[in-house]
């Protein structure tokens, strides 16, 4: 059970209503930009720590490691009685392995039912105390998420709640056979999907054997298959103290987020701390792949492997992405491609940096009949991009674009939770944040043309399409 040190109860009607107004009158990004930034005592803990001061960081994101082992990251905030915790371990799609789904589905299965409790009381439970439980995963990472109030009659058994989960977990035939119905339907459904399969075959195509190149759902077959010897040996295997981060934000106390974690540091077995996921190969050779499917436009993704997510040329690959093809309306292919030409419905570009080496795309919506030559255009300015960069006005702009949007991306407590987790799971700098603007604004047109060169410029391109072949036509 979680006890705290203090009592946060709920306060008389009246004084609710003054302190709804002074949430309303205190959102937005400047609020929260001063809430983040206000001083706030912190206890005095014998684990060891990691504090950064609120006085210099723009987060001050606490750290320390449980008695068991559980590594742990803690950031107040007390503009709003919210307190959102995020499980995250090294679990996500590319641990499955030679069974692809299996990351999914067990992370599908936690929560619905554990040795005391079925799925409906589980449910029922979080619902009446207004908490929101969720599980998710990616290629890198599974999480598991609770989002509470943080007065006590909702937090206290909410948490337990979590903790008890992670202590007692159990998985039954029922639940097992729900869950891979409703994983199946999302697979039809993604078979149905023209973006959806265009993703996956360029995600296989670009990894091919490597562990990024399975569709984070799995596969019909072997999910068909998966037995609950299967779901306890994974869930066994991944999901421990050594292969967990915890993150804890919002409205609590330095000495109530230590109890959460070293409870949830005992609830969870010692076990092993996952692999490293094997570094990724790039193609030795130019890949092209065509799908047929009956659409009225076709769908193209063009890239590759380019980024880890602590790789430092980051920065100037993303302000270079910001020009290229990442900010809409305003980047240069939507005005070559689409504005100047009309042969595309929609195209843009993205980079995607992951634990080792994620993906730069470029994906387009284009007819049938102008896919080839739309193709064409594309591939041909990203070569003159990669030669000469963007002009001296489009980087400021994109600068200036980039720092309004960074602004933005910390107004709200989901966002500073989500903040934090990356920073967490990805072993970045605790003060990440603090630079992050001066590194954006430091990047100049040859930092743009030199890691372009370098991670585009001479390497081979994946290019997958997906529609009728224009001679089809």
């Amino acid at each position: 059970m979680l006890h705290r040190s203090r009592s946060r109860r709920r306060k008389p009607f009246f004084t609710n209503i003054w302190w709804i107004l002074a949430i309303l009158i205190t959102l937005g990004v400047c609020a929260n930009y001063f809430f983040i930034n206000k001083k706030t005592p912190v206890s005095s803990s014998n684990e060891q720590t990691n504090t950064a001061s609120r006085e210099n960081h723009l987060l001050a994101i606490q750290s320390w490691q449980t008695s068991q082992g559980l590594n742990t990251y803690f950031l107040p905030i007390d503009n709003l009685p919210i307190i959102d915790i995020q499980v995250i371990f090294s679990a996500g799609s590319a641990y499955d392995g030679t069974t692809p789904g299996i990351a999914q589905i067990t992370n599908q299965l936690i929560g619905k039912d554990t040795q005391a409790l079925a799925t409906d009381a589980i449910v029922e439970k979080f619902e009446s105390l207004g908490a929101l439980f969720n599980t998710s995963i990616s290629r890198d990472a599974a999480t598991i998420a609770l989002r509470t109030l943080a007065f006590d009659e909702e937090s206290l058994p909410a948490i337990d709640l979590l903790t008890h989960i992670f202590s007692a977990s159990y998985f039954t035939d029922n639940s097992l056979a729900l869950e891979k119905e409703q994983l199946l339907t999302a697979i039809a459904a993604q078979n149905q999907s023209p973006q959806a399969l265009a993703s996956n075959a360029f995600y296989h195509a670009m990894y091919a054997a490597h562990p990024y190149g399975s569709p984070i759902l799995g596969e019909a077959e072997t999910i068909t298959a998966f037995t609950l010897d299967d779901i306890n040996h994974f869930y066994q295997r991944f999901y421990n103290t050594q292969n967990a981060i915890l993150v804890v934000t919002g409205d609590l106390t330095r000495e109530e987020a230590e109890i959460i974690s070293e409870n949830f540091g005992q609830a969870l077995p010692l076990g092993e701390a996952a692999a490293e996921i094997p570094k990724v190969t790039l193609p030795a050779a130019t890949i092209i792949e065509h799908i047929d499917y009956p659409s009225t436009q076709k769908h193209i993704l063009l890239g590759l492997p380019t980024l880890e997510k602590n790789n430092p040329d980051f920065f100037a690959f993303y302000v270079g992405n910001e020009i290229l093809g990442g900010s809409g309306l305003s980047s240069q292919l939507f005005e070559i491609v689409r504005e100047q030409q009309g042969l595309a419905y929609s195209v843009r570009s993205q980079v995607s940096p992951m634990k080792q080496k994620g993906p730069f795309i470029i994906s387009l919506q284009t007819r049938n009949d102008a896919s080839a030559t739309a193709l064409a255009l594309t591939q041909d300015h990203l070569k003159t991009f990669t030669a000469n960069g963007p002009s001296q006005k489009e980087l400021d702009k994109a600068k200036q674009n980039i720092a309004g949007k960074f602004l933005m991306a910390f107004d709200s407590n989901a966002a500073l939770a989500q903040h934090v987790a990356t920073i967490a799971f990805y072993k970045l700098p605790l003060n990440y944040y603090d630079d992050y603007l001066a590194k954006i604004n430091a990047v100049t047109i040859d930092d743009i043309k030199r890691v372009f060169n370098d991670y585009v410029g001479s390497k081979n391109l994946v290019t997958v399409t997906l529609g009728v072949n224009e001679q089809q036509n």
